[in-house]
């Protein structure tokens, strides 16, 4: 029995490792506008990764060092899927808001496009030539 542990705990603690690479991804993927920010929300970033680590260390101080019990093994493995699943929704919600935002600029310019007949197209153009512009810029 104290195997099947040890085997649940070691595979939440892998779950644990891809949480923390995802994390990261998602830290540094981040940086724009709608997410990116103040020092405090940065500090709240740093921090949550700061306890996946720790967390981590946990699983595997318990694993090699302790005698877990069968509860202890579930209790573990089961908060890495929950931490995988709130990552999840985290990066859900985040791109929902990213393409609701978006949405509404379209339609805010669509609406100033609107009242002038001058400016028809006009802010389509503009865009156009911007992202050609990003495109051509060194990336440095």
């Amino acid at each position: 029995m104290k195997t099947v542990n040890i085997i649940f705990i070691c595979i939440g603690a892998f779950i644990m490792v891809t949480n923390i690479i995802r994390y990261v991804r998602f830290l540094n993927t981040t940086g724009d506008v709608l997410s990116g920010g103040k020092t405090r929300d940065k500090i709240w970033k740093y921090s949550a990764l700061c306890l996946l680590i720790f967390f981590l260390i946990g699983y595997l101080c318990i694993a090699l060092f302790s005698k877990p019990d069968f509860m202890m093994a579930m209790i573990l493995f089961g908060g890495s899927i929950f931490v995988a699943i709130v990552l999840t929704l985290m990066f859900v919600l985040l791109q929902t808001a990213k393409e609701r935002s978006i949405d509404i600029a379209e339609v805010l310019v669509g609406v100033i496009d609107a009242r002038d007949s001058n400016l028809n197209g006009h802010s389509r153009h503009v865009q156009k030539l911007t992202l050609l512009f990003w495109e051509y810029l060194p990336s440095n």
